[in-house]
């Protein structure tokens, strides 16, 4: 954000019947441990392996408290690389402990491309602050 990087980033994928996405979007720092995401280490298959679980997480536990965040259209980060995706990028990040982010690149590695460089333009940038995520969604999926 903002020519920053994050250490990580969680993607919440929502589509609804019309085949409309939108992706809810937290940047992750080092800080407090998740307990979800604790859960969620210890039901990863070993590499090459596959496994039900039955593990339920509440996907609300992986957003911050404040959900403030700014909304813009864009497209999947992973082929087939639709277009028309409407991304809300939450202001204020999550944490993990170090060890989780630390388990989570050990499996795994980087795979982002690198920070792009901003486009100076006397042109507004075409995005919208949402306070209310919850009515978003309703109003809007």
């Amino acid at each position: 954000m903002a020519g920053k990087a994050s250490t990580m980033e969680v993607h919440l994928v929502h589509a609804n019947e019309a085949g409309d996405i939108a992706i809810l979007s937290a940047m992750i720092e080092p800080g407090i441990e998740s307990y979800d995401v604790s859960k969620v280490w210890r039901n990863i298959p070993e590499v090459g392996a596959s496994k039900k679980s039955g593990l339920v997480v509440n996907a609300a536990n992986l957003l911050p408290k404040d959900l403030s965040h700014t909304r813009y259209s864009g497209s999947l980060t992973t082929p087939p690389c639709s277009e028309n995706v409407t991304w809300l990028v939450m202001n204020e990040p999550i944490t993990l402990s170090s060890e989780q982010i630390e388990t989570f690149q050990s499996l795994y590695p980087m795979n982002a491309r690198p920070t792009q460089r901003t486009i100076q333009t006397d042109e507004p940038l075409n995005v919208e602050e949402q306070p209310n995520i919850i009515e978003f969604l309703q109003n809007n999926l």
